[in-house]
């Protein structure tokens, strides 16, 4: 929900070629791959759940929004 309210209110915030958005998707994915999830505590969970794993979630959907969005436009110009 996030994503789409940021690509819904921020378009401009999407690269305009094809291949940085490539790249845009590519780097949210290897984040995602590479974030750490603590154990213990609690109040360390919470503050990488909320402010790593949230972001790159958003970054990835958003960026996926831009590249279905950029395919969308090229299927119909033909």
């Amino acid at each position: 929900m996030l994503a789409v309210w940021t690509d819904a209110r921020f378009p401009s915030l999407q690269p305009r070629l094809f291949l940085n958005r490539m790249i845009n998707v590519a780097a949210a994915a290897g984040v995602l791959r590479v974030v750490p999830f603590p154990a213990d505590p609690p109040a360390l969970q919470l503050v990488v759940l909320f402010g790593v794993v949230l972001p790159a979630l958003v970054w990835a959907f958003f960026g996926a929004i831009g590249l279905l969005r950029y395919l969308c436009a090229a299927a119909l110009r033909g």
